[in-house]
């Protein structure tokens, strides 16, 4: 996809203003579909006060993905995780707590109101272990779908730190997707690899808090208890999800460079090429 922004000179009114406005637009959608490999054109027009004549388009490449949310507590296909009964005792790692949602510094260059991670698809280069995908980050640009609530864009910056599969049928034939991590948010029947249970025992009431929201009821007040997580980066990630109003909205994105916060967070290179026994600081945290 393209973005073509046209920014006019002079304000006008009337018939005339919408028809000149058209025939400026067609002349951006024709030469953009010079450009090999574009299938849709967004047209977004800036109007500023100066003349009708000068006309510039500008366009941009960005892409469009589809969005689900997840949190199965497993290790994952880029080593992001820990043993939470230690090396002697455990052979099976637990997500980080790290990967969960934060609020992005004001004033971030990407314009983001949260930090995250994400499960991606094949396309984005996600795969079984130690992808190519995995640490890329990409900002990600969505508008809530839940009444009362629509219509609201946020934008997030999303750091690949799992895989999904094409045996998820949301990842299957090339889609590009993100499996949004999420605590509390899993929907434990179709989950591919949720063992909450037994690795955050203690957190198991949390973890299926909000894993009905916007299913069994299309009331987003219903089904959804963040309180009921003990850690607060666990606790803090559910809200701040839940704020979106997301329910798998689709998404633009394009790929960035990572910010120092997703940068740091834990995962097989920053644990040493191996599991940790125990959290480190920036696998319990990630702020």
């Amino acid at each position: 996809m393209k973005f073509c922004f046209v920014k006019m000179e002079n304000s006008c009114v009337g018939s005339s203003c919408h028809r000149t406005l058209a025939a400026h637009l067609m002349q951006g959608v024709s030469s953009a579909q010079l450009i090999k490999g574009v299938s849709t054109l967004v047209v977004i027009a800036l109007i500023t006060t100066v003349t009708w004549r000068n006309v510039l388009v500008r366009c941009t490449a960005t892409s469009v993905a589809t969005t689900t949310r997840y949190w199965d507590c497993s290790g994952g296909s880029c080593g992001c995780a820990y043993l939470p009964f230690g090396p002697r005792n455990d052979s099976l790692p637990a997500y980080c707590h790290s990967n969960a949602m934060f609020s992005a510094p004001r004033g971030n260059p990407y314009g983001a109101s949260f930090y995250g991670t994400a499960a991606v698809s094949k396309t984005l280069g996600g795969g079984e272990w130690l992808a190519e995908g995995c640490g890329r980050c990409w900002k990600v640009t969505g508008t809530s779908n839940i009444s009362p609530y629509g219509g609201v864009s946020t934008t997030l910056v999303l750091k690949a730190t799992n895989y999904c599969p094409p045996t998820n049928p949301a990842c299957n034939n090339d889609k590009a997707h993100f499996d949004i991590a999420a605590p509390g948010f899993d929907f434990a029947s179709s989950s591919l690899s949720n063992v909450c249970s037994t690795r955050e025992a203690n957190e198991s009431a949390g973890f299926k808090a909000c894993q009905s929201w916007m299913i069994n009821s299309t009331d987003p007040s219903q089904n959804c208890d963040c309180s009921l997580f003990d850690d607060n980066v666990l606790r803090d990630g559910c809200e701040n999800f839940r704020t979106l109003y997301w329910d798998n909205v689709q998404v633009f994105y394009e790929e960035v460079t990572c910010p120092h916060e997703l940068a740091r967070l834990s995962c097989w290179e920053e644990n040493g090429y191996g599991y940790p026994s125990g959290m480190p600081k920036f696998c319990s945290s990630n702020v």
